[in-house]
């Protein structure tokens, strides 16, 4: 599965954040540290579309564009620990 096959798929059939966090870390563990890179930037780029156009959508509803944010950014940040783990960055000993 291509990176970008990875990435629609996790959005189109997650059935809760953590499922999609837990998805994505799995696809970066098996992947390269090049892969890796693409598949967190990839993942975040969507995600921030899907702010975006929830924010857009919100906003006509008056349902808190804000907290879709928040949200948004608690994903990234769990994800980026989970790519941070699995890469090992930021591990001392560990090259």
């Amino acid at each position: 599965m291509s990176v970008e096959e990875i990435i629609l798929d996790v959005f189109d059939h997650s059935s809760s954040r953590e499922e999609a966090l837990s998805r994505i870390a799995a696809a970066v563990q098996a992947a390269t540290p090049e892969e890796a890179v693409e598949i967190v930037g990839l993942y975040s780029s969507r995600l921030q579309f899907h702010a975006e156009q929830w924010g857009i959508d919100s906003l006509f509803r008056d349902t808190g564009f804000h907290t879709l944010v928040e949200e948004s950014l608690r994903a990234l940040t769990l994800l980026q620990a989970k790519v941070d783990s699995v890469l090992g960055v930021g591990k001392v000993g560990e090259a």
